[in-house]
């Protein structure tokens, strides 16, 4: 695929060098000639130890929203005209919330924060979802314990207590299964206390702090469908790639390990389509799907930048190129690319882990018993496949960012023995 023309030069400012879509997309703009910014309070993320990275900035971290943003507008009115894209669910909120004073400095490709919201707040997009005839996991998202008492045995169970967004979330949590009615009606309480979400986003909305109860799906652990693409303001340029997640870690409720790539499915495509058109939504997005017998279940979109963003660059779908090029007002970018999109075989298959982690995690559940090492040998053949394999954090040319993955595990070994050990030999 062609890259942007390089008559501009203004640089590419990124944040959270640790994420594997903030690598990713260092890595292609730099080989594009492309300058790159990132803004980090660290220091040795993978992203800093890319030798495509152009330059580091000390910056507050994204989580104290108020500093990061008076930080950002400050840099951007000394040094104006950087393109801003965000690759977490916090940047890309705070981007849409001051998007007005940002846009005076830097050059965005961002909707409102009323569409972003609409997307990251998971009981809102359902709605949208089911407004449009899109099926969505049963959910219900109460505002009280008493609204829960009145629902709570009308679902199907098990059911997953779960953030409604990951905005703002001070302390992380993961979902909870709860196996009966009685079961969800004694944990929600104190659950729901664990919540500590930032006060900018409780202002904004105020029943954040109650989590939403889903249905859950046994299977969504390794039969899960993700578009992943960009759509551009007009809706007319709508370019994806389609996988799906085959194995995660925990596998019951988890992140993704191993990822294939899927042939496009019509009715996904047309879902996301026209959830984008019905919330005014453009830009980068991944969006996931629990499979369900002939149902494909709409359960995230992510309007942003996201983890696996190097599997799309390396199934030549140029994500990063075509958002700098329409922040640029570049449409005729778009057009180029879709036209040599239409020759892209979606039916070759393509496979993406991190493949020293994915060794770490499978020797340590076989040693403990909870993986098989005939299982483990399985897994560990697949990602051998290196000529149609994609490596979020090791490649040939740019090997330093997996030594600092390697490191900042023995560094945490080292520092927290006993909650690294509990990650890493946690039951599957």
């Amino acid at each position: 695929m062609v890259a942007i023309s390089s008559s501009t030069q203004a640089p590419i400012m990124m944040t959270m060098g640790d994420y594997g879509g903030t690598l990713a997309v260092v890595r292609s703009y730099g080989k594009h000639n492309q300058p790159t910014l990132l803004a980090d309070p660290k220091t040795s993320t993978l992203t800093h130890k890319s030798r495509y990275l152009s330059k580091a900035l000390k910056s507050p971290p994204v989580e104290d929203f108020e500093s990061f943003v008076n930080w950002l507008i400050e840099y951007g009115k000394q040094n104006p005209g950087a393109f801003l894209y965000p690759s977490s669910d916090d940047m890309t909120w705070l981007i849409s919330r001051y998007r007005d004073q940002l846009s005076d400095y830097y050059k965005l490709y961002s909707p409102d924060v009323k569409t972003i919201y609409a997307l990251l707040n998971k009981p809102e997009l359902h709605a949208i979802a089911e407004k449009l005839g899109i099926p969505v996991p049963s959910t219900v998202a109460p505002t009280s314990v008493e609204d829960l008492k009145a629902q709570a045995h009308k679902l199907r169970y098990p059911v997953l207590i779960k953030p409604r967004t990951q905005i703002g979330m001070l302390r992380r949590q993961k979902g909870h299964v709860c196996e009966t009615p009685e079961k969800l009606l004694e944990i929600y309480p104190d659950y729901q206390q664990k919540f500590y979400y930032h006060p900018l986003l409780i202002d904004f909305d105020p029943e954040v702090n109650w989590p939403m109860v889903q249905e859950f799906h046994a299977t969504a652990g390794q039969n899960t469908y993700s578009v992943a693409g960009f759509v551009d303001e007009s809706q007319e340029i709508f370019l994806t790639r389609a996988s799906a997640k085959v194995l995660q870690f925990p596998i019951r409720v988890g992140v993704g390990l191993c990822f294939e790539s899927r042939p496009l499915n019509p009715k996904a495509i047309d879902h996301l389509k026209n959830i984008c058109r019905e919330v005014g939504y453009y830009g980068v997005f991944e969006a996931e799907f629990i499979v369900h017998g002939n149902q494909l279940l709409l359960m995230d979109f992510n309007p942003r930048f996201y983890g696996q963003m190097a599997f799309e660059l390396e199934r030549k779908l140029p994500l990063d190129q075509l958002v700098l090029a329409y922040a640029n007002n570049d449409s005729e970018y778009g057009k180029v690319i879709q036209k040599q999109d239409q020759t892209w075989d979606h039916h070759k298959v393509y496979r993406f882990s991190n493949r020293w982690r994915l060794w770490l995690i499978l020797t340590t559940q076989a040693v403990v018993g909870r993986f098989s090492w005939a299982e483990r040998r399985k897994w560990l053949i697949w990602a051998g496949h290196t000529d149609t394999g994609c490596d979020p954090v090791y490649t040939d040319d740019d090997p330093n960012p997996r030594r600092a993955d390697i490191l900042s595990v023995v560094k945490s070994w080292i520092k927290h023995p006993r909650s690294t050990f509990k990650t890493f030999f946690a039951d599957l």
